[in-house]
C-alpha cells in the first residue's frame, strides 16, 4: 500500500473541493485500468495516467503547479538570465543554419519569453515552434507571450509535434517527465514493480519481468562495471527512443538540444543509489511516494544521459557535447547576462544574483542538471561546450556509428 512520504506533505482533506473531486476521478480511472487488466498495470502506465490523462494528468489540469507558487520551480522561473543564456546558443546556431526555434514543452512561456526578448531584431528566427500538449499550459503560454512585441509575437505558433526545419530545438526540463518502467532485482534477477490496488490504496506489486525488461537487463549488466544488490530498484525510461526519434527527425540541419536531471549511465546505476531517482513534488516539497496524491502532483525520474546518446548514434546524430548546467550557463555568457540585468534594475540585481547560486552550485541545480546537444549536418564548435565537454563521462561508445542501444 502506499506509505507515508519521509517529509510532511499536505492531508488530503485539506485539499480544495475540485482537487479532492479530480484526484477521486483520476484514481478510479486508474482502478479501471488495473482491474481491466486483471489486477496490475506497469508503473509506465501509471504514470502516464497521473501526469497526462485528459482533463485530470497533473499536466492538463488548469491549475498545474509550475512556479514559486506551485510544487516545483524550473530555471527558467528562477531569472531572466537562464532565457537569456539560452537565446546565445541559440543565436549562434541560427547564424549557420538559418531557420527558426523549436521548444518542446514550454512550461508556463517564461523561457520563451525571455529567450525571445534577448534576441536582436536583426536576428529573430523565421518561427518559434512550441510544441505542446497540455491545453492548459497552452492558454498561459499565451498569456506570458503576450508581452512581446507584436512582430515578434507573430513568429510564435503552437503545435503538435516539431515541424520540418533547419535550426535548433530545445528542451528543458522534458524527458524526466517521460513514463518510466521500475525493477527491482531480488538474487540477482530482474522484478517488474507494477501497480495493484488494493482497499482503495495503490500499491507495489513485485512481478516477473516482461521479455522486453529482461532482454534491457541482460544488455545492462553486461555494460555495468559492478553487480547491483539484492532489493536496489531503479527505472528505464522505454519511451525515450521513440520520444527522441519524433522529435530529432524533423531537424533538416542544426541542434537539439536538452537539460535535464540525470547522470551518465554509470552514475544512474550506482550501487549506492538503492531506490532509484524517482521523485515526485507537492507544494515545493520532494518525496518518493508516487501514490501519495495522483493529479495533483508531479512524477519525475533522472535521464540516463547514456541512453539518451545510444539513442542519438542510432538515429544517425551526433553528440556534440555534454556538459552540466552550470558550465554551459558559464560558457553562454551568465555572468554577462547578470551585468546587463544589473545595470537595467539595480533592485532586481539581489534577486538574479540569488537565482544564479540556484543555477550554478553544485549542490543546486548546477551540477544536478545536465546539458548534452545532438546534431544533424551541423559541423561547427557549440559555444555552450567550449567550457567543459564531458562526453567521455557517458561511456566508451562511438555515439556517432548506428548501433542499437541499452534500451
Amino acid at each position: 500500500m502506499s506509505r507515508e512520504p519521509t517529509v510532511e506533505l499536505p492531508r488530503p482533506e485539506t485539499f480544495s473541493a475540485s482537487d479532492k473531486n479530480a484526484m477521486a476521478a483520476l484514481k478510479l480511472l486508474i482502478q479501471k485500468k488495473i482491474e481491466a487488466a486483471g489486477g496490475a498495470i506497469s508503473f509506465a502506465q501509471y504514470m502516464e495516467l497521473a501526469l497526462y490523462a485528459p482533463r485530470l494528468g497533473y499536466y492538463v489540469r488548469d491549475d498545474h503547479g509550475i512556479g514559486a507558487q506551485g510544487d516545483f520551480v524550473t530555471a527558467p522561473e528562477l531569472s531572466s538570465v537562464f532565457g537569456h543564456c539560452i537565446a546565445n546558443q541559440c543565436l549562434e546556431v541560427l547564424m549557420h543554419t538559418g531557420g527558426g526555434i523549436a521548444e518542446i514543452g514550454a512550461g508556463t512561456g517564461k523561457l520563451a519569453l525571455d529567450l525571445l526578448t534577448a534576441l536582436p531584431q536583426a536576428r529573430w528566427p523565421e518561427h518559434y515552434t512550441i510544441v505542446e500538449k497540455s491545453p492548459a499550459l497552452r492558454v498561459r503560454q499565451r498569456a506570458t507571450l503576450a508581452a512581446l512585441p507584436v512582430a515578434l509575437g507573430e513568429r510564435v505558433r503552437w503545435a503538435d509535434s516539431v515541424p520540418r526545419m533547419n535550426g535548433i530545438i530545445v528542451a528543458n526540463e522534458v524527458l524526466d517527465a517521460l513514463a518510466v518502467e521500475r525493477f527491482k532485482i531480488r538474487a540477482g534477477e530482474i522484478w517488474e514493480l507494477q501497480v495493484g490496488c488494493a482497499n482503495g490504496s495503490f500499491e507495489w506489486l513485485e512481478r516477473p519481468a516482461t521479455d522486453a525488461l529482461s532482454a534491457w537487463w541482460e544488455d545492462l549488466s553486461r555494460v555495468l562495471e559492478h553487480s547491483l544488490a539484492d532489493g536496489y530498484m531503479s527505472e528505464r525510461c522505454a519511451q525515450l527512443p521513440e520520444f527522441l526519434r519524433e522529435t530529432t527527425a524533423p531537424l533538416r540541419r542544426g541542434v537539439a538540444l536538452f537539460l535535464d536531471y540525470g547522470y551518465p549511465r554509470h552514475e544512474y546505476f550506482h550501487p549506492q543509489r538503492m531506490d532509484g531517482t524517482l521523485l515526485c513534488h507537492l507544494q515545493q516539497r520532494a518525496h518518493d511516494d508516487p501514490f501519495w496524491a495522483p493529479g495533483l502532483q508531479d512524477i519525475t525520474a533522472s535521464v540516463d544521459f547514456t541512453a539518451v546518446a545510444e539513442c542519438a548514434g542510432s538515429m544517425g546524430l551526433e553528440v556534440a557535447g555534454y556538459t552540466t548546467q552550470a558550465w554551459f550557463l558559464l560558457a553562454t555568457g551568465i555572468d554577462a547576462a547578470l551585468a546587463g540585468a544589473a545595470q537595467a534594475d539595480e533592485r532586481a540585481a539581489l534577486h538574479d544574483l540569488q537565482a544564479a547560486k540556484r543555477l550554478l552550485l553544485p549542490g543546486e541545480m548546477g551540477e544536478r542538471i545536465q546539458a548534452i546537444a545532438l546534431t544533424k549536418d551541423y559541423s561547427h564548435p557549440l559555444l555552450g561546450m567550449q567550457m567543459r565537454d564531458t562526453s567521455a563521462r557517458l561511456g566508451a561508445r562511438d555515439f556517432r556509428s548506428p548501433a542499437a542501444p541499452h534500451l
